[in-house]
């Protein structure tokens, strides 16, 4: 796994793995959850009778710069509550093994909507913990576009919507070692500083040719 790491590092690649331990011990950039499929019992970051991460477990994320790419499994409850899914146009596109069941899919109960908070909350603990969190969708264990918009829907529960934003822009792109490229607003490229000069530049003109228009409370929108 050290050699994995070392590779990943050298070519500027990110790496992860299902294990906690000894994924962050050995170099590896995170895992691809907080909790999967692995044989190793000491690796694992949720109890297993009531799925909570525990401090330590978070603390590992946190201090060690070891990122979480984290799929909420159980957001696709949600999915009971837009009928409009199987309505737009681009369902078209949705694998068939996935069909029947956004078809028939029921309005979720409160014990599966406790359930998406608890994931949702352990998800929030890790990135209190300082850590880089990304909202992921482990395709095609679950139904590849849709079940992102999920995961961002029952993340929000917990996190609030700016955050989880974030989770699948400026910090997956991070993540992936790509953050000065990807991820944010092109508010900050050349072109648009260059637009932005301009346009400050027409509207103080304006408003030092026709300053009754710039009144505070006055005039109209240019």
């Amino acid at each position: 796994m050290e050699r994995i790491a070392q590779g990943a590092l050298d070519l500027r690649v990110p790496s992860g793995t299902h294990m906690v331990q000894p994924g962050a011990a050995t170099g590896i950039g995170g895992t691809t959850h907080l909790s999967a499929t692995q044989r190793m019992g000491y690796g694992w970051s949720k109890s297993l009778a009531r799925a909570i991460t525990y401090q330590d477990a978070a603390q590992v994320y946190g201090k060690g710069s070891f990122h979480l790419i984290d799929t909420l499994f159980s957001a696709g409850a949600l999915a009971g509550l837009d009928p409009g899914i199987v309505a737009d146009p681009r369902f078209v596109l949705v694998p068939p093994n996935f069909v029947t069941g956004l078809q028939n899919a029921q309005p979720p109960t409160p014990a599966q909507i406790a359930a998406i908070v608890n994931d949702a909350t352990q998800q929030a603990k890790v990135a209190a913990a300082g850590a880089l969190v990304a909202n992921g969708t482990d395709s095609p264990l679950v139904v590849p576009g849709i079940s992102l918009h999920l995961n961002m829907r029952g993340a929000a529960m917990v996190r609030g919507d700016l955050a989880t934003l974030q989770s699948v822009t400026r910090d997956a792109a991070r993540i992936a070692l790509v953050g000065d490229d990807l991820g944010t607003a092109p508010a900050r490229t050349p072109q648009r500083l260059a637009a932005r000069k301009l346009a400050l530049a027409a509207q103080e003109r304006y408003c030092r040719d026709e300053p009754e228009q710039c009144a505070e409370g006055g005039g109209h929108a240019h």
